[in-house]
């Protein structure tokens, strides 16, 4: 109780002097000041419901879609595959035989130190992958090689070859050999014996 006292004395003393600062005497004499009662009192918030009115669904317009262009494409893929004939197999030399000689590397004997074969590394190579073992040798050992390649009959050579049994067999693996070919010529083979 007593706290309610002291509040109600604290505001009434705030009023009066609120009302008294600052305004003249004339109008502190006609302002009343009601009498201030203050409760404390805790009271639960009134619980409202609303009830919402039924919901009324009304269909949408109906519409029609505009019309689709559907575009198709065909696409045809043509496969063309090649068959490429097995390679001839080489021919193993025999002294005095003949055979088709495919050069594929020579060189002159005095334009080479040391061994003649070490330049034909690439020619060497690039029929091996084919599955060719190439021989070099004194291009003299094949008898019409020098002349058919062009060559004078004079000077030395030393030649890389893979030998055939046919020019057909010769011209097949000279279309699957990747690297260079200084000729082809048929050839009596000898210095095997």
């Amino acid at each position: 109780m007593t706290y309610r006292i002291n509040l109600t004395l604290v505001i009434a003393i705030a009023l009066l002097v609120a009302s008294c600062g600052g305004s003249s005497d004339e109008a502190a004499a006609t302002t009343t000041v009601p009498p201030t009662t203050v409760a404390t009192t805790t009271t639960a918030a009134p619980t409202t419901t609303t009830t919402a009115p039924p919901a009324t669904t009304t269909a949408a317009p109906t519409t029609t879609a505009a019309p689709t262009t559907t575009t198709t494409t065909t696409t045809t893929t043509t496969t063309t595959t090649t068959t490429v004939p097995p390679l001839p197999e080489a021919l193993v030399p025999t002294h005095g035989g003949e055979a088709v000689a495919v050069y594929l590397a020579v060189v002159e004997y005095d334009e080479v130190e040391g061994n003649p074969a070490d330049g034909f590394a690439e020619a060497f190579a690039a029929a091996e992958t084919l599955g060719y073992f190439v021989g070099s040798g004194d291009l003299a050992c094949d008898m019409g090689g020098q002349d058919a390649l062009g060559l004078p009959s004079d000077g030395y050579y030393w030649a890389a070859s893979v030998l055939f049994a046919t020019v057909a067999d010769a011209n097949a693996f000279a279309a699957a050999y990747t690297g260079d070919i200084v000729g082809i010529a048929t050839v009596t083979t000898y210095c095997l014996d």
